[in-house]
């Protein structure tokens, strides 16, 4: 359970910069879509060590999504 919240560090720590830089729609997007890559991974891990991984992974998606979503909900309202 700790490599998703290790992915989720490491993913806030660019995400900022990475938003000022390229937007926060593409982000999002990237986010989700890396998300979606390593959870699908993650199912199909044939042991543990891949299924951590892979998790940490999908922690970085996760990591890159959630700030760039917030930004963009509080600056739609």
């Amino acid at each position: 359970g700790s490599s998703v919240f290790i992915g989720f560090f490491a993913g806030t720590l660019f995400s900022g910069k990475m938003s000022d830089i390229s937007g926060r729609k593409p982000m999002f997007v990237v986010g989700n879509f890396i998300v979606s890559i390593f959870a699908i991974a993650s199912a199909f891990s044939p042991n543990y060590i891949w299924f951590t991984v892979f998790r940490g992974f999908c922690g970085l998606g996760i990591g890159l999504s959630l700030p760039a979503s917030s930004a963009l909900s509080t600056e739609i309202c």
